[in-house]
């Protein structure tokens, strides 16, 4: 008999769009699924559609969100896992799409080579999928698949990975997180598990641009996002250990004041000293002097407005 696979969907007010995502589902050519849609607090008419979706195909499940769980995706991707029974889980988001043969071909590749992390590529479409904004670029493990991840070497997001469930188990999404959730998350599997990851180098996962995506765009006025996104770059930094090569370390270093930037630019004193104070610790050279020399220049550039491009030199030449 064929492997179930867990299918788990967080859903907020998207009854105009999630009928498209659902019927992407019922024509995998790998039938042998169940669907977990979890709704976050829908106000529209999402329940309406699940339940009639339920009512055609019983291998559709719906659950609310406890009240006594966070309010979000994190703790609806959660729920939905303890929900779920499958030996294999693919997490997706209900405004995408999978191309017919997504689950078959992970699967597929996943049994026959042993391992236990499938990632595949996705495409990037406009808001009615009529045309491609963002075409996928082949995936291509250099160091290995957590370093390479980490650095931004190589692209995975939740939708494009089906995941053996022994590997996941151990682990849960921050549901204290408003920002790069699904990185924090992949990251910490990826960190012992990153021999089992497999590329699967075809684009399978159709994902829609729009204002309100899940995934959505980088919103500086967002204070909690902000310090969201800087705390889970905070915890790899912290991660790194005197095995992690020194390429990693410079990039992750990179990475780190390449998003304190935004912070910079926009003059958010208060955020950008304790970000700045958060890493001086680390016992990294490279990174104390970084520390200072944007410290002192973020001073400048309060009071003249004179600075930012110098930021960005400053960073290209570490």
């Amino acid at each position: 008999m064929e492997d179930l696979v867990s299918i788990i969907i967080p859903t907020y007010n998207r009854a105009n769009l999630i009928e498209e995502t659902l019927d992407s589902i019922i024509r995998q050519t790998h039938q042998n699924w169940e669907c977990i849609v979890v709704d976050d607090g829908s106000e529209d008419h999402t329940d309406k559609i699940i339940l009639k979706y339920r009512e055609k195909d019983k291998r559709f499940h719906f659950y609310k969100r406890p009240l006594n769980r966070s309010k979000g995706g994190n703790a609806a991707r959660n729920f939905g896992f303890k929900k779920s029974r499958g030996a294999y889980i693919k997490w997706f988001d209900s405004d995408d799409l999978m191309d017919h043969d997504l689950i078959e071909s992970q699967l597929n590749d996943l049994i026959k080579k042993n391992k236990k992390i499938s990632v595949c590529l996705f495409d990037r479409y406009s808001s009615d999928f009529s045309n491609i904004e963002i075409k996928a670029k082949p995936n291509c493990i250099k160091l290995n698949a957590y370093y390479d991840f980490v650095t931004t070497k190589i692209k995975i997001n939740l939708p494009t990975v089906l995941w053996h469930r022994t590997v996941i188990e151990p682990f849960e999404l921050d549901e204290s997180l408003t920002k790069s959730q699904e990185y924090d998350f992949i990251q910490k599997v990826l960190k012992n598990n990153y021999k089992e990851v497999l590329l699967l180098n075809m684009s399978l996962v159709r994902v829609r641009n729009h204002a309100d995506s899940i995934t959505g765009n980088y919103f500086l006025q967002d204070t909690k996002k902000v310090k969201s996104s800087m705390e889970v770059k905070l915890r790899v930094l912290n991660d790194i250990t005197s095995d992690t090569p020194i390429l990693v370390k410079t990039d992750l270093v990179k990475l780190y004041f390449k998003a304190l930037f935004k912070v910079f630019k926009f003059k958010k004193t208060k955020l950008l000293y304790y970000y700045l104070f958060k890493i001086y610790g680390l016992k990294e050279l490279q990174i104390k002097f970084m520390v200072i020399k944007v410290g002192i220049l973020y001073f400048i550039y309060f009071f003249t407005g004179k600075g930012a491009v110098y930021y960005n030199k400053i960073l290209s030449n570490e």
